[in-house]
């Protein structure tokens, strides 16, 4: 609903972001070459070279099992099978897992920086002091490299599920997805070396959602999974994952949606109607992509759309599972200074393109994100007013059944819960964000403010202001 002042055109305004207040004041460069880097001293100009690459990042990519592997264990065999009996070039043992990993778009290029190709100069110096971690991807694309910077990157992973076909109702082909989580965390760690390996872990809603339900999943193989124990794993996979817990990872981000697809909430019969403006959306396109890592939301406004925050499940089960998580490998208590942190990180998702076409009654075609974006907000203003207009026909109906009088007042387009000056306020403001939020798992312990739904919400205007991943649009 936010946007720039609208052009002589049939086309959608193009959106005003927050993240151009952080990626949109770079001034253009003077000049296209400067004669006079080569005379600069070697050591300055190899930290030029990393003020320009050092950066976060978020790396989108799939953990493929391997199309032999069809029962249910992670290691067929046993502890003599065929995995974890190599060594990499480090000396270090790894999987040997059949799993591949795919990243869409460019695929494995798109981890690529351009500053790799620029001079042998700038390549060395994003190679020796920066991109450290070269890790091959496995198998399908054996021979190419992921360069990764565990201090600075962070890894969003999604699991591939198989099926046996047909019918698509009998149970996954392959190994668990969490149960392959560890030997791909493992052979990133083989090839650091300084022995680190990831730091930032983001995963999917999949991923989430199986985690949090496993124990509510029976023996049945043909119904469920057994919680990921040491047991299941092999044992060096065991003691690897159990140490990654332990020292290893500073924070696993948990990836979700909201209960609702749009900003505009609300629902029959509630006195609750509100636009979150602040709601961060989703960010699409690019499998790759810098952003920059506040610490608290600065957005004003913040408070209003904190007040029920729900998602698309319930998440209650999530502390306790991750709790007996580290207890099963042995992570009983951590120190008061340990830095590891959950954060469960909630986005709105917003259609693809086609879905946006479809659904306009021009014909215009699909083009930058910013495009893709406007026409979103196109369909999430006029759902608003639809949204606003029902509730207001069911209430005059209720009005006039039960014989209460007068009907009530049309439903502002403020809602109910800010006034009509703060919401022209969060409208001039550029409050929209493509980024992800971050909550504390200890924050959403219990529902503060219970509702009849299936989805209890939480009150989170009390807490301190969330953290917040701001992409690079």
């Amino acid at each position: 609903m936010e946007s720039a002042t609208a052009q002589d055109s049939d086309l959608p305004p193009t959106p005003r972001l927050f993240n151009d207040l952080y990626f949109g004041r770079q001034q253009p460069a003077l000049f296209d070459t400067w004669s006079q880097f080569t005379r600069l001293p070697v050591d300055l100009r190899v930290q030029i070279w990393l003020t320009v690459i050092r950066r976060h990042r978020m790396l989108e990519m799939t953990i493929c099992p391997a199309d032999d592997e069809v029962d249910e264990t992670t290691y067929p065999g046993g502890a003599e099978s065929r995995y974890y009996t190599e060594r990499n070039h480090l000396g270090n043992i790894i999987s040997g897992r059949g799993y591949t990993l795919k990243i869409e778009g460019r695929g494995y290029s798109a981890t690529f920086s351009p500053i790799l190709w620029v001079n042998r100069e700038s390549r060395y110096a994003a190679l020796r002091h920066y991109y450290r971690v070269h890790p091959p991807f496995p198998h399908q694309h054996a021979g190419r490299t992921l360069y990764l910077n565990p201090e600075h990157d962070v890894l969003y992973l999604y699991p591939e599920y198989r099926r046996r076909m047909p019918p698509d109702y009998l149970p996954r082909r392959g190994p668990w997805p969490w149960a392959l989580l560890p030997d791909f965390l493992h052979d990133v760690k083989a090839f650091d070396p300084k022995d680190q390996g990831v730091m930032h872990l983001a995963l999917s809603e999949d991923y989430v959602y199986e985690f949090m339900t496993r124990n509510f999943q029976v023996e049945d193989e043909a119904r469920g999974h057994q919680p990921l124990t040491p047991a299941l794993l092999h044992p060096v996979a065991a003691a690897s994952f159990a140490e990654i817990l332990r020292s290893r990872l500073r924070s696993a981000l948990c990836i979700m949606r909201f209960l609702n697809d749009r900003r505009g909430r609300g629902y029959f019969g509630r006195e609750r109607y509100h636009f979150a403006h602040t709601y961060p959306l989703e960010r699409r396109r690019t499998p790759t992509g810098a952003f920059v890592w506040l610490e608290s939301d600065p957005r004003p406004g913040l408070e209003f759309d904190l007040c029920q925050v729900g998602f698309r499940y319930d998440i209650t089960p999530l502390v306790e599972a991750w709790k007996e998580l580290e207890m099963a490998f042995g992570v009983v208590k951590r120190s008061p200074d340990d830095r590891f942190r959950v954060y469960v990180c909630p986005s709105v998702t917003w259609p693809k393109p086609r879905s946006l076409l479809r659904a306009c009654a021009e014909d215009i075609p699909s083009g930058s994100l910013r495009m893709d974006l406007a026409l979103h907000l196109r369909q999430e203003s006029e759902a608003w007013d639809m949204t606003r207009k029902d509730l207001d026909f069911w209430l005059r109906g209720l009005a006039a059944s039960l014989d209460l009088g007068p009907c009530p007042p049309p439903t502002p387009r403020h809602g109910t819960e800010v006034s009509a000056e703060t919401f022209d306020m969060m409208e001039r403001t550029p409050c929209m964000a493509i980024a992800l939020r971050l909550f504390p798992i200890e924050v959403l312990k219990k529902p503060s403010r219970p509702y009849p739904d299936p989805a209890p919400r939480f009150d989170l205007s009390v807490n301190r202001p969330p953290g917040l991943f701001l992409f690079e649009v």
